[in-house]
């Protein structure tokens, strides 16, 4: 029986025609993507489940974040590039913050926070206008900081070593006299800003065997001391307040960033920025050098007077920060689980930022408000960017199979038709657990095919979708179509 769509055979490698409760003959096709349609041979079929709905692009972010020297900046620049809003104030934060972030920090239990972020602007295609963005705020703050961006700001991360070369304290040896001398100097200057335009090299090199990179740029985030454990490398920083900013497409990030391991150690140390392209302007905008060197001066006294030292909540931001405090600490499944299980500690550092820019000793409201917008517009980004996959390639590519067919999958579809029989089953097995143990399906035995049930029962899972609804936005189909095959299968509901 031919495909009337693409022409294909149907067959076991290829679809399924399978029978409702009401005996109208439905097809399965998997040379389609595992659409279902109405079978009548005389007709072109029409897909009978839509595809899931494009997940929504983040809110734009409110005028809390907006805040002092930071909207200033965004107000100024926004109406004469075609870049984001939101990319320019993320990369300004970064910027500012670097330059103020080895002197002052707030610590929450026995943990210090400074004023260093990592910032992932990830655009929507290539056209997103992220280095344009990025090129405003490195003018602005150039010119506030003009010996800070000559001999902070670099760029072309990839080992461990050279990172922390950039930031080294000097290194000692005893000669043949057994006398203690200078084998190399230290850098005085710990400040550092790294500035990736290819961030997806970054991922990859990372991914190397016996790579350094992660680890270190974990603990520079951190704040600690960066060593490499080795005979040949003696090297080793203190003291180091390094910042990021980093440029990657949303292609390139799914691609390269897919294991929830690197995600919990590595991607919920950054705020994640979605970006497109704002507007068109054929000839580009023209913002006055007297504005520009105006808001330079302004950026130029925050950093010459910022408090140093322990940073404090006054009253009113010590009370809704205790009233936010659960959710921002509450588990999330998944990728966004993974890439925002920092939420509570990014809220800390921006906040810090924002007050510091304001010359301030204490977080006000104001400041907490901001940094909370902010946050959550990282948030909405990585939800918009990964939405409800786990990291898994296999149980990724199972859920997008049932959210596809709401009838669900036998164990023979996801074995032989999904995977095509190259995938092991030992892969596929642990996929389903994982999904099973995250919530995220369900598991029905069905009986009545004949044979011993325990040899011939295969499972039915259901997507639950709580997790769709309350994280990336999709809306429950409470009367799911089912069929009565006598197949028992992995299903989902439809989105």
């Amino acid at each position: 029986m031919a495909d009337p769509v693409e022409g294909v055979i149907y067959g076991r490698g290829k679809a399924k025609v399978l029978l409702r409760r009401d005996d109208t003959p439905w097809i399965r096709s998997f040379a389609h993507g595992l659409a279902e349609y109405r079978f009548d041979p005389g007709e072109r079929p029409e897909p009978t489940v839509a595809r899931s709905s494009e997940r929504p692009w983040p809110e734009p972010l409110d005028d809390a974040a907006y805040h002092g020297i930071v909207g200033d900046f965004v107000r100024l620049i926004e109406p004469q590039t075609e870049a984001d809003p939101a990319a320019l104030l993320f990369q300004f934060l970064a910027f500012a913050g670097n330059t103020m972030a080895e002197t002052a920090w707030m610590t929450i239990e026995r943990t210090r926070h400074y004023a260093n972020l990592f910032i992932a602007v990830v655009g929507e295609t290539a056209k997103a206008r992220k280095g344009t963005s990025e090129g405003w705020v490195r003018d602005v703050v150039r010119t506030a900081a003009p010996q800070w961006a000559e001999r902070c700001i670099v760029s072309g991360l990839s080992t461990g070593e050279g990172l922390i070369a950039h930031v080294r304290d000097p290194e000692y040896a005893k000669n043949k006299k057994g006398e203690t001398e200078l084998v190399q100097p230290g850098v005085e200057d710990k400040r550092l800003l790294v500035v990736e335009a290819e961030f997806s090299r970054v991922l990859r090199v990372m991914e190397r065997q016996n790579a350094t990179l992660s680890a270190v740029l974990r603990d520079a985030r951190d704040h600690k001391p960066l060593r490499i454990m080795t005979k040949e490398n003696r090297a080793r920083a203190t003291g180091a307040t390094i910042s990021i900013v980093s440029h990657i497409t949303s292609d390139e990030l799914k691609r390269d960033l897919t294991d929830v391991s690197t995600a919990n150690g590595f991607g919920n140390r950054f705020l994640w920025c979605c970006a497109r392209r704002s507007k068109r302007l054929p000839e580009g905008g023209n913002v006055g050098e007297r504005a520009i060197e105006e808001l330079a001066h302004r950026l130029r006294a925050a950093i010459e007077h910022h408090p140093h030292g322990q940073i404090h909540f006054d009253h009113i931001a010590r009370k809704i920060w205790h009233e936010r405090y659960d959710d921002l600490t509450d588990d999330r499944p998944g990728m966004f689980g993974a890439l925002t299980a920092r939420t509570e500690a990014q809220v800390i550092h921006v906040a810090l930022i924002f007050a510091l820019l304001d010359q301030q000793r204490k977080i006000g409201k104001a400041h907490l408000d901001a940094a909370l917008e902010v946050v959550r517009y990282s948030n909405d980004s990585v939800r918009y960017l990964f939405g409800d996959t786990t990291g898994n390639p296999e149980a990724d590519t199972i859920i997008a199979a049932l959210r596809n067919c709401p009838t669900g999958l036998s164990r023979w579809d996801i074995t032989t038709d999904l995977f095509g029989g190259n995938t092991k089953a030992a892969a596929i097995a642990a996929a389903l657990s994982d999904l099973l143990q995250r919530g995220w399906v369900r598991k029905d035995r069905r009986d009545g095919t004949g044979g011993r049930p325990a040899e011939n029962v295969v499972c039915r899972i259901a997507l639950e979708t709580s997790f769709l609804r309350n994280f990336v936005g999709f809306s429950r189909d409470t009367s799911p179509g089912r069929y009565d095959s006598r197949t028992q299968y992995f299903s989902s509901f439809s989105s």
